[in-house]
């Protein structure tokens, strides 16, 4: 596990094993995790966990003490993973490298004569195309609502270039359309989004 780079030591790495939940069914209805091992990262930033068998679903929980998490990491939460059905040994999993979490970005949300719009979903990325989950357990999700003046906050982002995108989500599921997007500057807390509310009632129909 790396920080700007170099190895953090004494990081919590919890391992959580996946287990089918039936109802009445015979086929699974979903999946529950446990906590089924738990360890530290050493001087070198390693860990080591175990516990798991070939083909077992799992996630990974990382707690730094400071607000960081790799949105490129995708062994974690809510991502889900499945161990190689042929595993017989070690498996290694590719490095995570925290992002502090430290920037904030706020604006406000408006139609094409300025007025505010409510209820814009507005959602951010990494610039390079990389989209965020939940960063961490217990922090703020990378995507809110613009409330009733069209405003909206996002908070505990990755220190990084991020761009952003608001939209309406459209009821009857599928592709989102017309979303407007634009890059934004490190803790910008002046951004303008237009977005044409009338875009939403074409989805409607």
């Amino acid at each position: 596990m790396l920080i700007s780079g170099e190895p953090i030591a004494g990081v919590p790495v919890i391992l959580n094993r996946g287990v089918a939940v039936f109802g009445a069914s015979p086929e699974p209805t979903g999946t529950r995790y446990s906590q089924i091992s738990e360890t530290k990262t050493d001087a070198g930033g390693k860990y080591r966990l175990s516990g798991l068998k070939a083909g077992d679903g799992y996630q990974v929980e990382i707690r730094p003490p400071f607000p960081a998490a790799d949105p490129t990491w995708h062994h974690q939460s809510p991502y889900i993973q499945n161990l190689p059905s042929d595993a017989t040994n070690e498996v290694a999993l590719p490095d995570v490298n925290l992002l502090k979490l430290t920037q904030s970005i706020a604006g406000v949300v408006v139609d094409p004569d300025g007025k505010p719009v409510q209820g814009a979903t507005v959602t951010v990325q990494l610039r390079s195309g990389e989209h965020l989950a939940r960063m961490t357990q217990s922090g703020p999700p990378p995507w809110t609502e613009s409330d009733h003046q069209g405003r909206f906050q996002l908070k505990e982002l990755p220190d990084e270039p991020l761009s952003i995108m608001a939209y309406f989500a459209n009821p009857k599921g599928g592709r989102i359309r017309f979303p407007a997007k634009l890059n934004v500057d490190m803790n910008q807390q002046d951004i303008r989004i237009v977005l044409d509310p009338s875009l939403r009632k074409e989805e409607e129909e």
